[in-house]
């Protein structure tokens, strides 16, 4: 059985994702809270097993890459949904432990998805989350231009940016 936590500050979209993945066979969610210092400080103590998945869905309230939560709880997989699509939110949260990153549009399929996948050892995120990944690890600051040897590339021409 894979267990899930979720932490949505939403509590209409936190109870549409707990019965999502306890509606999923092989999967029950064991805890739903609003905030990452609610999961924190409950999930340890909790009576049940430490949950293996996580899916923290920060609102405006909450920071998607909460600071010191792999440490605090080591053993649990951090699968961000959310609505932010920023380059900086997203290395932050990668940064700060993160295994997934997706948009919470995702279908309920996309994220039970994302959970195998993880458990599997990949890095679940949507296309195009990864793209501007890609597209983020393309950009070379100027400063390196001139000095690293390296033939400049139009990114215009960049395989990445071609469309079939």
């Amino acid at each position: 059985m894979n267990t899930v936590a979720i932490v949505e500050d939403n509590a209409v979209m936190r109870k549409t994702f707990r019965q999502w993945i306890d509606a999923a066979p092989g999967f029950r969610c064991v805890f739903a809270c609003a905030t990452a210092e609610e999961a924190v400080a409950e999930i340890p103590g909790s009576s049940r097993t430490l949950c293996s998945w996580m899916f923290i869905c920060p609102g405006n309230r909450a920071s998607p890459a909460r600071p010191g939560l792999k440490e605090a709880l080591p053993t649990v997989q951090v699968i961000i949904v959310t609505v932010y699509r920023n380059h900086e939110l997203i290395f932050q949260a990668l940064q700060a432990g993160a295994c997934g990153y997706l948009l919470k549009r995702s279908s309920p399929e996309e994220l039970l998805k994302a959970i195998n996948e993880v458990l599997s050892g990949g890095a679940p995120m949507t296309s195009e989350i990864a793209r501007m990944l890609v597209e983020a690890f393309q950009k070379k600051p100027a400063s390196l231009a001139s000095s690293d040897g390296l033939t400049s590339v139009n990114p215009r021409s960049s395989p990445c940016s071609q469309r079939a």
